[in-house]
């Protein structure tokens, strides 16, 4: 009887350890997939980043080349 209550034991324990297993794998591959997106969205708010920078600079730069009219006029609309 208490050989039975052992394997039994036993093969909840080694269910257990599967499971756990099972687990921690699929906890992993999430990490990893979640970490490879969080990548992606860092380095496409880099290249809007840099983008936008440089609409920024080309904006200011016919901005300061402007006529004054123009710039007055653009000012109004």
């Amino acid at each position: 009887m208490l050989s039975d209550a052992q394997t039994r034991a036993l093969q909840t324990t080694a269910g257990a350890d599967e499971e756990a297993a099972t687990q921690r794998a699929a906890a992993e591959e999430n990490l990893v997939a979640a970490r490879d997106h969080a990548e992606r969205l860092v380095s496409d708010a880099r290249d809007q980043v840099a983008e936008l920078t440089a609409l920024a600079a080309q904006d200011r730069e016919a901005t300061s080349t402007a006529s004054p009219n123009c710039v007055a006029w653009l000012r109004t609309t």
